[in-house]
């Protein structure tokens, strides 16, 4: 199915500052490190350079045995709150994007419970997959919950986790040396909830009305999938028949499927092929809905899969390499995390302006794909 371009309601950040408009919230990021490529390069055919070269990775994120995700999910969220300034009983609805939570049922009821107190009133919570799309695609529905007519849902949390280290053949050098752990996760609000937000909000408005042909904050959005492409990127259940001791009347036994998921495969010259083709597309559509041309994108924040796909996607947009943002230098793909966790430093080493427009993508399995446009204030 494909996702036409939309218009969307203004819906902000505090990436520890303050981004514009009537929508606030708070990012952060929560990521261990657990070795170099010199150190993971060990596990296969390939040195540390020839990780570096072909994808632009420098440094791994991985849990190490007995660590669980959970806990980044909840030090990331801890984070957020703190940063916007709220509390978890503020919370009206939590979003968990995952593709390989630590309860194959979901952790975001679980996520949730860690961070209100007893007594609160419990939000709702909930898990979403859309792969590498994830945090994207989070954002969005975040949004559609904060912004409907009537919403009871002023403040939500989202949280982005992913663990494919677990999921990894660390032989099969066409994934092990592209992804890794991570968790990120953005506190949003249809309204100030916080006395910083409130500040941040007043002076937002006051801009706006000083240039209102520029609005700020969430201008448009994206959504794709292509299930006709699955096999691109997998991690299928690989089972095995397993008779159980009851007997069927007339004979014979019942038998079920038993066993666990298989690594994790790509296909990585298709995968590239479909992100220098759709992922451009998409973005064009998003600038389109949003009133912007590309040569007006100041930031350009991706999915950080690898370098060589960041800088295919650049040059078809004709955007210039020092705009595109990447992180791949100390980082992989940690799937649901990564574009959070790319905007997040963007904010914090300073190199995001009021006003910059800041586009954003993310893109995997599924085949998904997903962009926005925001507009920081």
């Amino acid at each position: 199915m494909a996702g036409l371009g939309q218009k969307a309601s203004p819906l902000l950040f505090f990436f520890f500052l303050f981004l514009g408009g009537p929508l606030s919230g708070a990012l952060s990021e929560f990521i261990r490190i657990s070795g170099n490529e010199r150190e993971f390069a060990c596990g296969f055919c390939g040195s540390a350079q020839w990780i570096r070269t072909r994808t632009g990775i420098a440094a791994r994120r991985v849990l190490r045995h007995g660590e669980a995700l959970r806990d980044l999910s909840v030090a990331a969220a801890k984070k957020a709150l703190a940063a916007s300034g709220l509390k978890a009983n503020n919370l009206d609805i939590l979003l968990h994007a995952s593709s390989s939570p630590d309860d194959l049922f979901g952790d975001g009821p679980w996520l949730a419970a860690q961070l209100q107190q007893p007594g609160d009133p419990p939000a709702p919570a909930f898990d979403l997959t859309a792969a590498c799309s994830g945090f994207v695609v989070g954002l969005i529905t975040a949004n559609m919950y904060l912004s409907s007519p009537g919403s009871p849902y002023r403040t939500a949390l989202l949280v982005g986790s992913d663990a494919l280290s677990r999921w990894l053949d660390w032989k099969d050098r066409n994934t092990c040396i592209l992804f890794g752990d991570g968790a990120g996760a953005a506190v949003l609000s249809a309204a100030a909830a916080a006395p910083a937000a409130a500040a941040a909000a007043a002076a937002a408005a006051e801009q706006q009305q000083q240039d209102p042909q520029k609005p700020l904050g969430l201008l448009s959005y994206v959504l794709h999938s292509d299930g006709f492409e699955q096999k691109q990127i997998q991690l299928h259940f690989r089972g095995a028949e397993a008779p159980l001791s009851l007997r069927r009347p007339g004979g014979g036994c019942v038998s079920v499927s038993s066993g666990a998921f298989a690594p994790l495969s790509m296909n990585g010259r298709e995968v590239f092929k479909f992100v220098s083709r759709k992922v451009p597309q998409s973005l064009e559509a998003a600038f389109a809905a949003a009133g912007v041309a590309a040569a007006e994108v100041d930031w350009l924040l991706l999915h950080q899969a690898n370098k060589r796909i960041l800088d295919a996607v650049a040059d078809r947009l004709n955007i210039p390499k020092h705009k595109s943002r990447c992180c791949c230098c100390r980082c992989c793909s940690r799937c649901c995390c990564c574009c959070c966790c790319s905007r997040c430093c963007s904010v914090q080493e300073g190199k995001v302006k009021k006003g910059d427009v800041i586009a954003i993508a993310g893109f995997g399995a599924g085949l998904t794909w997903a962009a926005a446009v925001l507009r920081y204030g």
